[in-house]
């Protein structure tokens, strides 16, 4: 019942290399499907600089790009019919259970020119905690092998230290629930001192005891002798065990 440090802050986690291989792991066939807007349709989007919306009437040469995508990981890639951002949303809601496997990104296309400009979007199932890393890395990558075919992006992770502040905190946080634990725990021993005082005044014991001859002073000074006695033993345990 010490106070120390909590088990998550103790631990020093290692790296971690973003990939696909933790999501879907039951399915071997159409393990983790990623779709996109499909190629020659218009697109609405909006710039950042001045958010301004605009429109693309025919965004074309995504096919290509998806077709850079490590296919070990993520098929099958599809395309879904899409000209904005919330169209596409609405599409992966609909189609949400056309497959067996759950669907943790896709991506948006707004502009593809001939691999000078790129505009995408990222659509990420926050249910899978490194998945908005793990698709943005993955269109990357297939952009990548347009310039350097055979080259690839790896992305890691690695958790920022301890501070000692968190482990401050966390050993707060210990500290008072031991304190609670303690409380409720030493709350039941008075209480089961009080039983054998009420069976004996419920028994007559009491009574018997005062007519033959014991003293007030002498019963309940012989009482609070015994329970004092007795409470010393849980008392001395929990002060040693914190220690």
């Amino acid at each position: 019942m010490r106070a120390g440090v909590n088990s998550i802050f103790a631990e020093k986690m290692p790296p971690l290399t973003l990939s696909l291989d933790a999501y879907n792991p039951g399915i071997q066939i159409n393990r983790n499907p990623l779709p996109y807007n499909a190629e020659g349709e218009s697109f609405i989007f909006t710039m950042w600089e001045g958010n301004q919306q605009m429109e693309n009437p025919n965004v074309v040469g995504q096919d290509v790009i998806m077709a850079g995508i490590p296919s070990g990981s993520t098929l099958p890639t599809y395309s879904i019919a899409a000209n904005s951002v919330q169209n596409m949303s609405s599409g992966l809601l609909d189609t949400r259970r056309d497959w067996k496997a759950s669907r943790y990104g896709a991506l948006t296309f707004a502009v593809v020119d001939d691999l000078e400009e790129f505009n995408y979007n990222v659509h990420a199932n926050y249910t899978g905690a490194h998945s908005s890393a793990i698709f943005a890395n993955l269109i990357n990558d297939a952009l990548l092998q347009q310039y350097a075919p055979g080259s690839s992006i790896k992305t890691t992770i690695k958790p920022l230290g301890v501070t000692r502040n968190e482990i401050s905190t966390a050993a707060s946080f210990d500290g008072f629930t031991i304190v609670i634990m303690m409380m409720l725990a030493f709350a039941f021993i008075p209480a089961a001192f009080a039983v054998f005082v009420v069976r004996e005044r419920e028994t007559k014991a009491k009574h018997l005891q005062l007519v033959s001859g014991v003293s007030f002073l002498s019963y309940w000074l012989s009482t609070w002798l015994f329970d004092f006695a007795s409470y010393q033993v849980p008392l001395w345990m929990t002060i040693l065990r914190s220690y």
